[in-house]
């Protein structure tokens, strides 16, 4: 049995577009302008200055910039020599390892979470979902504390243990890259199958069990052949975010000189001698890896309706009894997360009360204090950098919320041309991996004579930018909610564009706008790719400062610092899950 799902064309318009105020003045037609012209400014035109820079041997700050000589040969200059090879290779052993432990680990957990009666699954999800709120960077660092040959804790058990003058394993390797990479990203991939097999529809399992099959036989050419959509969907999307990944192979590829497309590309833009050239290069070739992954996933997701079951009744998945095998795969599920949320949170803490890092012992404990607690609200680098993060959280998700509450109105309300094409420029920066949006902005400001190069102005449109797709996503669920009568009802009481969005539309998405503002701040607040391209020393945010304290050495400083942020982070995130819950509101997390 099939169901047609209604298409946003079919949803009646509140209203024409062009309505005018009492004043004569069209409200909304400037508003349409307004939106399309910042789109096309924010998102095509510095990924067009990308592809520009791709072929100029001449730098953004040369008189013949913008000349229309323009040449391949970054490209085989790329493509001929070794150096992108090897980054090329990295990558994609980076990516496909570190998506494929994340698989692994969020399909089993999934399943454990929703289709059995292991204990300490309530457990298991909440810290997954704490595990996202995490910053990459922190965790990064978390495991350098934990698995580095030389100061790691446990190697250092290891060798109390054994005896052994050899490390048990090494995180300033590929191995160590992948472990940690996909430790961070299981989450995505737990959360899309967790969701797909509460939702589905029991009754063809049912049917298999009264036919005799087998459990084994039922999961195998049944339940998985159903979740395959959700399951394909979310390893390609972690593939891709994994192809962009930046903090993992800055904080552990770097030391070994392993780099990826991400640290080379940043590396070739920031660090002297720059070659501006072949990073527009080297992120053309990443940026069409990573729009193909997107069009593959927006396949594999329309396909999804085809697996679609319709029931009509209220139901609860099968629970799998799993009998003598409950506990140990309920501990094993609870090992699991612990090593992945608990153990770098536990050593992040641990750290920040050494005013030098040092392993577990009596002396260690003896020797703990606050003082670096103290001198988080002491250090100016830190300081600047709360206050810079702060600005940029308010400010990208206010302006973000209201943005796509706009687009959202005009895409999903109206009939007018066109509005598809909107929808498609507000998603296109999903695409595009962070490292290269900050390049895009960098050279964009670089050429256009707007003073705003080095200031929190080009980070702010950067991150507005930048998260505009995830906060539409949210928004445009909850505006599908409400029926468009209540907008009709303000036009036909005299109401203008302007005073209907703001008295009417505006209220009634409140609970999603909140959701969507709160989502925007947390995400620019543990922002590092961007802004470590973009910021100066005036304009640091708090990513860049965390790095900056690691790369002088402050391991205890940064540990206070990181415990600081996780807890503020927690908090405001799980502010965020509870207004969902009171409003019913999907996609919170």
């Amino acid at each position: 049995m099939t169901a047609e799902t209604p298409s946003l064309a079919t949803i009646p318009p509140a209203a024409p577009l062009g309505a005018r105020s009492r004043g004569g003045f069209d409200f909304s037609r400037l508003t349409l302008w307004v939106v399309v012209a910042f789109l096309v400014y924010q998102v095509i035109v510095p990924l067009a200055f990308l592809l520009w820079g791709s072929l100029k041997t001449s730098r953004p700050t040369d008189d013949d910039y913008l000349s229309l000589s323009l040449t391949l040969e970054n490209y085989t200059s790329a493509l001929g020599g070794h150096e992108f090879w090897e980054a090329m290779g990295n990558t994609v052993i980076y990516a496909t390892g570190s998506t494929v432990l994340s698989a692994l680990i969020g399909i089993a957990l999934a399943i454990v979470v929703a289709r059995t009666d292991a204990p300490f699954r309530s457990t298991i999800s909440t810290l997954t979902y704490v595990r996202i709120i995490i910053p990459g960077l922190l965790t990064a660092i978390a495991w350098v504390f934990l698995g580095s040959p030389k100061i790691g804790i446990l190697n250092g058990i290891w060798k109390n243990l054994t005896g052994s003058t050899e490390p048990l394993f090494d995180m300033y390797s590929m191995g160590g890259m992948i472990i940690a990479q996909g430790l961070d990203t299981f989450p995505l991939v737990f959360l899309t199958v967790v969701a797909a097999l509460k939702s589905m529809d029991p009754a063809l399992e049912e049917a298999a069990f009264t036919s005799g099959k087998s459990l084994v036989y039922t999961f195998r050419r049944i339940t998985m052949p159903m979740i395959q959509p959700a399951v394909v969907a979310s390893c390609i999307l972690v593939f891709i975010h994994n192809l962009e990944s930046f903090e993992v192979p800055l904080v552990l590829g770097l030391p070994i000189k392993t780099f990826v497309l991400s640290t080379e590309i940043f590396f070739k833009t920031t660090y002297v001698p720059s070659d501006y050239g072949a990073a527009g290069a080297y992120g053309v070739l990443l940026l069409v890896i990573a729009l193909a992954g997107v069009y593959i996933y927006q396949r594999m997701t329309r396909r999804a309706y085809a697996f679609v079951t319709v029931s009509g009744k209220a139901f609860r998945p099968r629970i799998i009894e799993l009998g003598k095998w409950r506990w140990p795969v309920g501990l094993a599920c609870l090992f699991i997360v612990f090593v992945a949320v608990i153990m770098p949170t536990l050593v992040l803490v641990w750290a920040s009360f050494m005013r030098f890092f040092q392993q577990p012992s009596m002396r260690a404990i003896e020797s703990m204090s606050f003082a670096n607690y103290q001198l988080v609200f002491k250090n100016s680098t830190v300081i600047s950098g709360i206050q810079n993060s702060l600005l940029l959280g308010v400010g990208s998700a206010t302006f973000v919320v209201l943005f796509v509450s706009i687009i959202s109105w005009i895409v999903i309300r109206t009939k007018i041309p066109g509005r598809k094409a909107l929808d498609f420029l507000a998603f296109v920066p999903q695409a595009v991996p962070s490292v290269l949006f900050g390049v895009a902005m960098l050279w964009l400001y670089l050429v256009v004579p707007l003073p705003i190069y080095g200031t929190l102005w080009v980070i702010l449109l950067a991150y507005i930018t930048r998260y505009m797709p995830h906060g539409m996503r949210i928004v445009s669920v909850g505006m599908l909610q409400f029926h468009p009568e209540l907008e009709e009802a303000a036009y036909a009481c005299g109401a203008s564009w302007w005073r209907m969005f703001r008295k009417v539309l505006l209220p009634l998405l409140r609970p999603v706008i909140v959701t969507a503002w709160i989502w925007t701040m947390i995400h620019a607040f543990r922002e590092l790719a961007i802004s470590a391209i973009l910021s100066g020393p005036e304009t640091r945010t708090v990513g860049v400062a965390i790095y900056s304290l690691w790369t002088e050495g402050s391991f205890g400083l940064i540990s206070a610092f990181s415990v600081l942020i996780i807890l503020v982070l927690i908090a405001v995130s799980f502010t965020a899950e509870m207004i969902g819950r009171r409003f019913g509101v999907a996609g919170v997390r």
